[in-house]
C-alpha cells in the first residue's frame, strides 16, 4: 500500500520538475510577495504629536481639566500647558505645538448651569493628524463633562411622591410576574 503512495508522489514530483512554471510559483512568487509586503508595511509608523492646552476660562473646572491632561499622555502624544491663551494661533504657527485645545472663557459657568461644554481646537492644515488627535481629545473631554453633569445633576421628585402627609398611598413596584413588565402601581401600605 505504501509502495503505491510513494510511486504516485514520485510521479507527481517528476512532472512538476519538468514544468518550469512550478518553480516560479513555488519559489520565486513567495519571495516577491514577502518583499512587497515588507516594503509596504515594514517601514513603521511613529506618532509624535505635541498638543497644547489653553485655559482661557481659569475656573476651577477648567483648571482641573488642564492639570489632568498635562499630566497624561504617552505613545507619542504629549500634552503641555499654553502660557498665554490669547496667542494660541501664533504658538501653533511657530511650531511650538502641533495643535491646541482651547477651553474658552465661560466654560465653567456653562457646565455648572447645565449647558453643553464646547471646546475649541486650533491646528495647522499641514498637520491633519495632530488636529484630529486634538479634536478627539476635545470631544472626549466634552463627553466626560456631559456625563458628569448628567450623573451629578440634582434630581427633584414631585411633592406628592416625597410627602407622606399628602397621601397615604405610596408608589411601589408591583411584584414581578410575567404580566407586570415593571409597571408602577399605587399600593396602599
Amino acid at each position: 500500500m505504501w509502495r503505491n503512495t510513494w510511486l504516485i508522489a514520485a510521479l507527481g514530483l517528476r512532472r512538476s520538475l519538468r514544468d518550469r512554471s512550478i518553480l516560479i510559483q513555488a519559489l520565486l512568487a513567495p519571495v516577491v510577495i514577502a518583499l512587497v509586503v515588507g516594503a509596504a508595511f515594514g517601514s513603521g509608523f511613529s506618532l509624535n504629536v505635541t498638543i497644547g492646552i489653553a485655559d482661557a476660562d481659569r475656573s476651577e473646572i477648567s483648571t482641573q481639566i488642564a492639570k489632568g491632561l498635562v499630566g497624561s499622555g504617552g505613545d507619542g502624544i504629549a500634552f503641555s500647558a499654553v502660557a498665554d491663551p490669547q496667542s494660541v494661533q501664533a504658538a501653533v504657527e511657530s511650531g511650538s505645538y502641533d495643535a491646541v485645545v482651547v477651553m474658552p472663557a465661560g466654560l465653567g459657568e456653562a457646565v455648572l448651569s447645565g449647558q453643553d461644554a464646547q471646546l475649541d481646537v486650533v491646528g495647522v492644515a499641514t498637520q491633519p493628524l495632530a488636529r484630529s488627535v486634538a479634536e478627539a481629545v476635545a470631544g472626549g473631554v466634552a463627553a466626560e463633562l456631559q456625563t458628569a453633569r448628567v450623573t451629578r445633576w440634582p434630581r427633584t421628585r414631585p411633592a406628592w411622591k416625597t410627602s407622606p402627609r399628602r397621601s397615604r398611598r405610596r408608589w411601589r413596584p408591583r411584584r414581578r410576574s410575567p404580566w407586570s413588565r415593571g409597571k408602577w402601581t399605587a399600593r396602599s401600605p
